[in-house]
């Protein structure tokens, strides 16, 4: 469940389609209920909800703090037990916790392990104490205070095994395992597999084996059969050369093992699933996942599988629902979108009584749905002219061309696209490490790819992580590759004045009129951030404590004044007030605060993101293309506003991409006047639509009428329309030939409904109907308000 502090509770799902979606936070799916079972939590007062689980009993635990956050330091936290619909019971406690993580053994009995060398116990009667701190003679490294997480498992005979984790080799880490049984603590230091301390995933076979993966140094990693009780170690052949290079995870479905394993560190496109079966390995997806689990937490995402008759059911990060055939050989069948399925990422999984599944994915909310129906999905959309998907953003040039990464049989390309087809550009060979900066496009149309190198220092055992630039020239489809940003700011800027760059996020350059240039910048191997400046001549750097910047507050990124002086703006911790730090040549001194726009913190702008809220959904702003039109995708559909009213541009039935949480986050008009829309989730990829062109899409009417105490809430649906074979969309009715409502207002507390030409008034109590005739009834017609809601059409 969430354990990102966000208290938001389960709302009722819309009986309006098969696949549906509803917010999820800390709520209960209690054992051996329907959905009546779930349970919201309730609140603290003064506090946020961290953690949940649950133990064998059927019990259900949740740790609460006064910041929404882990403290790292001695800190009060408080822990909820709930059963059933009885009343929670709490019990503050004392603790020093970092990126806690809860796990229930057999007995009962919990423990709250984390980033750092204190473990604590949980008995039945809620008490949280500690149970056991890891000394320094058990631990690798020198960072004692934070540490790579601990984790625990249950062996068998009541013993709870503690392994460490690898993370980050900055951090100390717990050599071999550590052992709790019947109040007694034993370490086993050493194994036979690696040099280095700690695993990257843990899993057992039985009570004297287990499966484990270490990934440092380089030469030692893999996948290892350890002995618990002899420390013996041997490491088990790979499939095919560097398969278990960075295993991630160990999963078990009755006596098959499952391994989650990649090649890369920080690149889920790397990750593949293996399945052994009777001494046999077989790749099952590659790759698994399409991004990173959603930030709700430091602590490890936890892969979630459901078995099943034939097969085994399993979530990913990004790439929707995986089933796996029990059958060897069969393929795997990812069920994402294009069937229907709403949620991008599948975190929790459970089986109700009335054999359909409850899905959940964190950040974004829960589905409910039989095996069959994912499995039979839907057809998308032959209203979608083009379809892709990147990691990137979108930039368009003078032509109206756009532009965006992509992978073309397996390499990465700067893509172009001209409004009808694509023209691909492979990225050199030279630009290694990751293009997760976006793409940027200056005043000469050139293509600008921030990227982060990464290169092992083998001598010192260290990743070195330093930032470049590529720029790509289109018209001579020629590459220049930098060093860093500063040499590609210096150098496109020299002799011009009138030089700018438009390079979204951070990186964002700001020019004076003097030619001045001055961006955030980050030394990723000290973890400081700088602000960089450029005076004409040559370029100087200062940390953002030398700027000014201590902690609580935000720092907004350098700009140039209307005076032409250099300045940056910092909140004051959660006031929207703050001051204005200039560089008056000499040194950095304080004025009152002047406005940078886009530039100032987070916290200083006026229309800041709200928070979330018990019961209340993220929210979803609108966002508007050149033309002004607003696209914003809501409640699984894709909505056009114009005059504030909205108009769907899908029917029910159709499958597109902006099912689920999706969110609409740029607009822009292509070449040829199509909508290119790039929708996504609050973490992981995205994609890009090609819709209709704008003429076509706007056409609407209103279609239903929901009348409830208080309000009036309309419902548009699309013209008719018809497409070819080819999908092309066919032209909106003429107005004469829409069915439908013209106007509803409301006047002394009663609804003036009108509707033009032939048809009957029908009503009902629910949107599915059933729907009734509604006898002599004309335009314009009066509806009184004296049921909690109803519903009203026009039938032709």
């Amino acid at each position: 469940m969430d354990s990102s502090g966000q208290n938001n509770h389960l709302v009722p799902t819309s009986p309006s389609s098969d696949l549906t979606l509803t917010q999820v936070g800390i709520s209960l799916l209690l054992p051996g209920l329907d959905t009546a079972g779930f349970i919201p939590t309730g609140q603290l007062p003064g506090a946020r909800p961290l953690l949940l689980q649950t133990n064998h009993q059927g019990d259900a635990f949740v740790l609460w703090s006064r910041s929404g956050w882990y403290m790292a330091a001695e800190d009060r936290y408080w822990m909820t037990k709930l059963r059933g619909r009885r009343d929670p019971s709490s019990k503050e406690f004392q603790a020093w916790l970092s990126e806690a993580e809860m796990t229930f053994d057999s007995s009962g009995t919990g423990w709250l392990t984390q980033a750092g060398p204190r473990i604590y116990r949980i008995d039945r009667e809620l008490d949280v104490k500690l149970a056991y701190t890891i000394g320094t003679d058990q631990m690798a490294g020198t960072r004692f205070e934070l540490c790579n997480p601990i984790r625990a498992t249950e062996a068998a005979g009541g013993r709870v095994l503690f392994w460490g984790e690898q993370r980050s080799i900055e951090l100390a880490t717990l050599r071999g395992i550590l052992v709790a049984f019947e109040g007694k603590w034993t370490h086993r230091p050493d194994f036979e597999l690696s040099r280095e301390p700690g695993f990257s995933a843990f899993g057992l076979l039985d009570s004297q084996r287990a499966w484990v993966g270490t990934t440092r140094p380089k030469e030692d990693a893999g996948l290892y059969e350890i002995n618990l009780t002899s420390a013996r170690a041997v490491k088990l052949p790979e499939p095919e050369p560097l398969a278990f290079a960075r295993v991630k995870e160990i999963l078990a479905s009755g006596l098959d093992r499952y391994v989650v394993a990649g090649n890369r560190p920080f690149t889920p496109a790397s990750n593949a699933l293996w399945r052994y079966r009777a001494g046999v390995w077989e790749k099952i997806k590659s790759p698994l996942d399409r991004a990173e689990g959603p930030p709700v937490s430091q602590t490890r995402p936890v892969r979630t599988i459901l078995p099943a008759n034939d097969g085994l059911w399993m979530g990913t990060s990004g790439n929707g629902l995986l089933f796996v055939p029990d059958q060897s050989g069969t393929p795997a069948q990812v069920l994402d979108w294009r069937k229907g399925q709403p949620l991008d990422g599948v975190h929790r999984m459970a089986a109700l009584n009335d054999g359909s599944f409850l899905l959940i994915g964190l950040w974004q909310g829960t589905t409910r749905a039989r095996p069959a129906e994912l499995l039979k999905g839907k057809s998308v959309s032959p209203r979608l002219l083009d379809l892709w998907e990147t990691t990137g953003n979108l930039q368009r040039d003078g032509k109206g061309h756009l532009w965006t990464y992509r992978k073309v049989t397996g390499k990465r390309c700067l893509s172009e696209w001209d409004g009808t087809a694509w023209r691909d550009y492979p990225i050199p060979e030279e630009v290694q490490g990751d293009l997760g900066y976006p793409t940027g496009i200056d005043s000469r149309d050139r293509l600008w790819i921030p990227y982060r190198e990464r290169r092992w220092i083998a001598d010192e055992q260290r990743l070195e992580l330093t930032d470049k630039a590529a720029i790509f020239v289109p018209v001579t489809a020629e590459w220049i590759l930098f060093n860093s940003l500063e040499e590609a700011f210096k150098d496109s800027a020299q002799g011009d004045a009138k030089f700018r760059v438009e390079l979204p996020g951070d990186n964002q350059p700001d020019f004076s009129s003097a030619g001045e240039i001055c961006f955030w910048g980050m030394d990723w191997n000290r973890r400081k951030r700088f602000v960089h400046y450029f005076d004409g001549t040559g370029w100087r750097r200062w940390e953002l404590s030398a700027v000014g910047f201590t902690r609580p507050g935000y720092p907004g990124q350098p700009f140039f004044t209307g005076e032409g002086e250099l300045a940056i703006n910092i909140s004051s911790g959660g006031a929207r007030a703050g001051i204005t730090r200039l560089f008056n040549g000499r040194e950095w001194i304080s004025r009152p605060f002047v406005s940078a726009g886009e530039r100032d913190p987070i916290n200083l702008k006026s229309a800041s993101r709200p928070a979330m809220e018990a019961g209340v959904p993220i929210v979803n702003q609108p966002v508007a293309d050149a033309s002004g039109v607003e696209w914003q995708a809501s409640n699984q559909q894709l909505f056009l506003s114009q005059r504030s009213i909205s108009v769907p541009q899908f029917d029910l039935e159709e499958v597109h991409p902006f099912v689920g949480s999706r969110q609409v986050l740029e607009v822009i008009v292509d070449a040829k006047g199509n909508a290119v829309l790039r929708t996504g989730v609050p973490y992981g990829t995205s994609s890009y639509a090609v819709l209709a062109p704008k003429e076509l899409l706007r056409a609407g009417h209103l279609d239903t009428v929901e009348i409830s105490h208080g309000k009036v809430e309309l419902q548009f649906a699309l013209t008719n329309r018809s497409s070819d074979s080819a999908g092309n969309v066919a032209a909106a009715a003429s107005p004469e030939t829409r069915s439908g409502f013209i106007s509803v207002e409301m006047a002394n507390g009663r609804v003036i409904l009108r509707w033009d030409g032939q048809g009957v008034l029908q009503a009902a109590e629910e949107v599915i109907g059933p729907w009734r005739d509604i006898p002599n009834a004309f335009s314009p017609h009066a509806v009184s308000i004296t049921k909690p809601k109803a519903f009203y059409r026009i039938a032709r």
